[in-house]
């Protein structure tokens, strides 16, 4: 009887672990303040933010892509804009999370509340994806399309590259294998 009831407590406890490290934002990944990989977004998301920051805090790259000054002000002002957009929405998935933890936390949940909480997190996580897509749409429509050619190019060899703020996952999920060895 005594480890019936052990272990119900500890599935019980591991599931409540579970779901609440589901509920809350993956951590950073890349540089100091960037995201590779924002919540609930695809991959070309989170670009447009780090593609910002990068113009913004390389003037060399928006100087080879020929931006122009109305172009770097535009920009300027979508970084500061988008920032700050991005950053309540975030906070607001986080205070979403943390009341679908509580909810789930309770000794006897109740699955409605529950279910309400996860429907409004995920509500809220879908709104900071459109929210980062937007941006990434406000970013390409301000460019020229060879300036948007340049700048895909340019992240590439970042990429290959290694560069902080580049995205550091091959393309749809592939490893690189193991390279072969040296011809003598």
């Amino acid at each position: 009887m005594k480890a019936n009831v052990w272990r119900c407590g500890c599935a019980a406890g591991l599931a409540m672990m579970a779901a609440a490290g589901w509920a809350q934002d993956p951590p950073p990944v890349g540089g100091p303040g960037r995201r590779a990989m924002g919540p609930g977004a695809g991959p070309a998301a989170p670009r447009a933010e780090s593609m910002i920051e990068w113009l913004n805090e390389n003037p060399r790259a928006a100087d080879r892509l020929g931006l122009t000054e109305e172009q770097k002000e535009k920009l300027k002002a979508l970084l500061f804009e988008g920032r700050r957009e991005l950053v309540e929405l975030r906070a607001r998935v986080q205070v979403a999370a943390l009341r679908q933890a509580e909810l789930l936390s309770q000794e006897n949940p109740d699955q409605n509340a529950v279910m309400q909480a996860v429907e409004q997190t995920g509500q809220l996580r879908t709104e900071l994806a459109k929210a980062q897509i937007r941006q990434l749409l406000a970013v390409r429509a301000m460019l020229t399309s060879e300036q948007r050619d340049q700048l895909r190019g340019a992240f590439r060899e970042r990429w290959r590259q290694g560069e902080p703020g580049a995205p550091n996952r091959r393309p749809f999920g592939r490893k690189e294998g193991p390279k072969p060895p040296p011809a003598q």
